[in-house]
């Protein structure tokens, strides 16, 4: 997965960096009282996912991110630019500061929080009284919105004959495995994209688990077979 962060003359394009990168070497220059757009994107090599991203910036230098210092929040499962703005505090303390930007998958993250898949990244914040420097990354790129988490949803349930299974807020590249209540594998279809439908005209009577499965999780469902 590729991520990219821009904001005003700092530009980062990145690959997977295990879960954390500390990029405070790169600045971006704000002014107090100015509102400000930033850029973020994550390239989904095959399946894609409901991401969560959130902005977080110490405008007061204390070390920690306060509650009233988280400037973006919100979720899209798009592999697009997109685009969030915030207004810098006009009492934001002069001088460099940490930002956080952090992509955690399907649910929100706190600032420190550690988490399984997902991103956090720190960049410094140049806070001065005007005159920030402005770049235009704004083509093609997309609001950042508020999308639900990544699920699936199986119908008809009850079937008779054919299920279609649907991803939703998402895409996969995988497998729907289907299991019997005890646990044998009794069908493997293939999945690429957000919808397939399954035959299961062949199955027994029963219920019966649904689990669509990629490189990084299975969602499971479970059904009943008439």
């Amino acid at each position: 997965m590729d991520y990219l962060v821009e904001l005003n003359e700092m530009s980062n394009a990145t690959g997977n960096d295990g879960g954390y990168a500390d990029y405070t070497n790169l600045t971006a220059t704000v002014s107090r009282g100015a509102e400000q757009t930033i850029y973020v994107s994550c390239g989904f090599s095959g399946s894609s996912y409901t991401e969560y991203w959130h902005v977080w910036i110490d405008w007061d230098h204390s070390g920690t991110f306060d509650t009233n210092e988280e400037m973006v929040s919100g979720s899209s499962s798009s592999a697009d630019k997109l685009n969030a703005t915030f207004t810098v505090p006009s009492d934001a303390q002069l001088g460099t500061t940490r930002m956080r930007v952090t992509m955690k998958y399907n649910s929100a993250a706190d600032p420190c929080e550690t988490f399984s898949y997902g991103e956090v990244e720190d960049y410094t914040i140049n806070v001065s009284t005007t005159g920030s420097y402005l770049a235009s990354f704004n083509v093609n790129a997309k609001d950042l919105g508020n999308e639900m988490p990544t699920d699936v949803n199986v119908y008809p349930n009850p079937a008779i004959d054919y299920i279609t299974v649907t991803v939703e807020n998402g895409s996969r590249v995988g497998t729907i495995s289907i299991y019997n209540m005890i646990g044998s594998l009794v069908k493997v279809e293939e999945i690429n994209g957000n919808e397939k439908e399954v035959d299961i005209s062949d199955l027994p009577a029963g219920s019966y688990i649904i689990s669509v499965e990629d490189e990084k999780e299975s969602i499971t469902k479970q059904i009943i077979k008439q």
